[in-house]
């Protein structure tokens, strides 16, 4: 009897060992230069203002004339000690340096991945809120997601959490870049191969006119258009379409929706376009 047990407990020891083997063998090893890759994707899809520079042995972080650094060697030893969890557990290390990073931040828990910018006309906003100017006629206020609704920041939670004006639209655009990267776009072809005609973003999420502020806006949607500038229409907080500057029939047609929108619909925002090339938003 004894000697059954010893057995299979010798069997069962092989077996593990040998899935261990076919585990690691299917897992290629992590290596030094595949972790620094690996973890400024990471750091830049979590946070995409932050500056990443790669060294020998850590990423050299600067987020708003901070600097950081993220060591690579006791991650690099536990990825190569269970390579069958390394993308995990590089997706927790930089999830714990963007947390720290966020709570140097000064900001509340519930803000640091959730409040988002929203753009209001002039006449909506109310001296109360936390907001800052735009464009004549255009600020920008923070909202917070909650059941399906969206509740503004005033200045005095502001005050009262001791955060600063800048630090709160930093989180903001970081919130809003981020919503972009699942984004599903409404695109017309031009009649170049490889160019659009119209972009739209439509979702019914409430914050379509606010992607507007995404600090790559041109960089990720100029290219679409052979990096021509952009006519912008934000008509109402739920509706931004873009299209080429040099495309003049789509220009006009733009202008013409912009206004028919802003009379007609539900949050209207601004009736008139709005440029934007690499340098920034202007009117139109």
């Amino acid at each position: 009897m004894e000697n059954g047990v010893v057995i299979w407990l010798l069997v069962g020891g092989l077996l593990y060992l040998a899935m261990r083997w076919l585990a690691e063998a299917r897992t290629p090893a992590m290596n030094r230069p595949a972790l620094r890759a690996a973890l400024r994707q990471w750091l830049l899809n979590l946070r995409p203002e932050l500056d990443v520079e790669e060294a020998e042995d850590a990423l050299r972080v600067t987020a708003r004339g901070r600097a950081g650094a993220l060591y690579l060697e006791q991650l690099l030893r536990r990825c190569r000690a269970y390579p069958e969890h390394a993308a995990l557990l590089v997706e927790e290390a930089a999830m714990a340096f963007v947390a720290a990073l966020n709570e140097e931040d000064g900001l509340p828990a519930d803000w640091a991945d959730q409040v988002l910018p929203q753009l209001l006309p002039d006449d909506a906003a109310d001296p109360a809120l936390a907001r800052q100017a735009l464009l004549a006629g255009v600020q920008v206020g923070y909202v917070l997601p909650r059941d399906g609704a969206f509740r503004w920041i005033t200045q005095a939670e502001l005050a009262a959490a001791g955060v600063s004006a800048e630090a709160l639209g930093a989180a903001a655009l970081r919130n809003i870049e981020r919503s972009c990267n699942r984004l599903v776009i409404d695109a017309r072809d031009g009649e170049d191969e490889g160019e659009e005609m119209m972009l739209r973003f439509q979702t019914g999420d409430g914050l379509d006119a606010a992607r507007l502020l995404v600090p790559t806006f041109f960089q990720r949607f100029g290219p679409r258009f052979a990096e021509a500038p952009l006519l912008v229409a934000v008509p109402t907080r739920d509706t931004l379409i873009m299209v080429s500057t040099e495309n003049l029939g789509a220009a006009g047609w733009l202008a013409w929706r912009s206004r028919q929108d802003y009379h007609r619909q539900a949050y209207p925002l601004l009736p008139t376009l709005l440029r934007v090339t690499e340098r920034g938003i202007t009117p139109a």
